[in-house]
């Protein structure tokens, strides 16, 4: 059995009412697009990218960041809680602004999950997103 397929396994006899939110995570480079995009073609799901919630700033905020504070900073975690995992949670589809990185802004458009099984991947160390409400 591949490592996709174990992957797979385990979402389905976890999932529930036929959803599950997958988190992967990892240094870059270790595979975690190959293995989100995997399971997403497997379920049909979809996959939320952790880099859609970079933290708009500009260039001279980001050079004062020492790297503890840009640990906390550079991902917006308040508003990929509020906009994912909280309307996930609750059963509602999410839609959210995605980071957009030749802009250096959230771009105009609206994004929308709205398959029963969604991934989330983001590159770099571990963070534990804030709690839902």
């Amino acid at each position: 059995m591949t490592m996709i397929s174990t992957v797979a396994v385990a979402v389905d006899t976890r999932s529930r009412e036929g959803f599950a939110l997958v988190a992967l995570d990892g240094m870059g480079g270790s595979g975690k697009s190959t293995m989100a995009e995997a399971l997403a073609e497997l379920h049909g799901a979809v996959v939320v990218h952790g880099d859609d919630f970079y933290h708009p700033m500009n260039a001279e905020e980001r050079a004062r960041l020492n790297p503890v504070q840009g640990y906390h900073r550079y991902f917006d975690w308040q508003r990929f809680r509020d906009e994912v995992l909280a309307p996930l949670a609750a059963g509602r589809d999410a839609a959210y602004r995605r980071y957009d990185w030749e802009t250096g802004t959230l771009a105009p458009d609206e994004t929308h999950t709205r398959l029963p099984l969604r991934h989330r991947r983001r590159r770099g160390g571990v963070h534990r997103p804030a709690r839902t409400r």
